[in-house]
Order: structure tokens, then sequence, then C-alpha cells
């Protein structure tokens, strides 16, 4: 009988660290979703403005620009993370060329790898320091706004 009782008060231990980790891993990413509408605008200076899709779940990571036939000038994908990584990038079933903007949490862009082609898959792009934010543009975008290292796109805030 004290057997089955001790059975009994490990399972049910076990099923609420497991409702515990759901709850905060869904807290998690609530917290990040209630920061990042899915559109708004970044304004980089006063007449650069671009309207991007934030991007919060690994099922939207992993699709991206891909399968897109082009992609609006003045329009980004936004890919928030919870933490800083060396997050890597492809061109898988991508159509057309992209500029990728690596930001700092405060939306300084630390690099920028412009007009990657589509042929480059399966080579994988990696930021040269951990980030949290990754921009994706229409190739050249970047250039023609006159984005650089050092320039500061105003985003809302991350945490």
């Amino acid at each position: 009988m004290k057997s089955k009782r001790h059975i009994y008060a490990v399972a049910a231990l076990a099923f609420v660290g497991f409702l515990s980790l759901l709850f905060v891993h869904s807290e998690k990413e609530s917290r990040v979703s209630d920061t990042f509408p899915n559109e708004f605008t970044i304004v980089a200076t006063k007449t650069e403005q671009i309207t991007y899709e934030a991007v919060l779940t690994e099922e939207k990571r992993v699709k991206g620009l891909s399968g897109r036939e082009s992609v609006p000038i003045n329009y980004g994908m936004l890919f928030v993370f919870s933490e800083p990584s060396l997050y890597g990038f492809w061109m898988k079933d991508m159509l057309v060329p992209i500029d990728i903007l690596w930001l700092s949490d405060t939306g300084v862009i630390l690099q920028i790898d412009s007009q990657v082609k589509p042929e480059t898959y399966p080579k994988v792009f990696y930021p040269s320091v951990p980030v949290s934010l990754v921009l994706e543009m229409a190739g050249g975008e970047a250039n023609r706004k006159g984005f650089a290292v050092g320039t500061t796109l105003s985003l809302p805030k991350t945490k």
C-alpha cells in the first residue's frame, strides 16, 4: 500500500513539474509577443522607415522569407530571439537576394550581409557577435537607405 502511494506521489510531482515548465515557456513567449506586434515601423532617420513583420516562433523563423518571389521596398522581417546568440541563417527555398542585418538589443546595426543570394544555400550566415535581433530586407535595401554598421534603428523595447 505504501509503495502505491509513493508511486502516485512521484507521478503527481512529475506532472506538476511538467505543467510548470509549460507555463514558464508560454509565459516567456507571451512576454516577447506582447512587446513586438506583428507589424511595426522601424525609424532609422526622419525620412527612412520600414514596416516589418516580427517573427517570434520557431516555425515562422524556419520559414522566414522563403518562397516569396519578391520582398517589397520598405519592408523587412524582424527575427526576435529571447536571448543573444550566434544564430545562423541560410537561403533554403529563397527566390530572391536579401540583406541580413544583425542588430543589438538597442537596434544598433552590428553587421550587414548584403545581397545574399539564393545560390549561397547551403552556406549558413552567422553574426560576428551574439545577437537577439536579426532584420531581413530586400537585397540592396540597406545600402539604398544608407544603413551601415553603427546605424541605430528605433525599435520597440525587447525586454
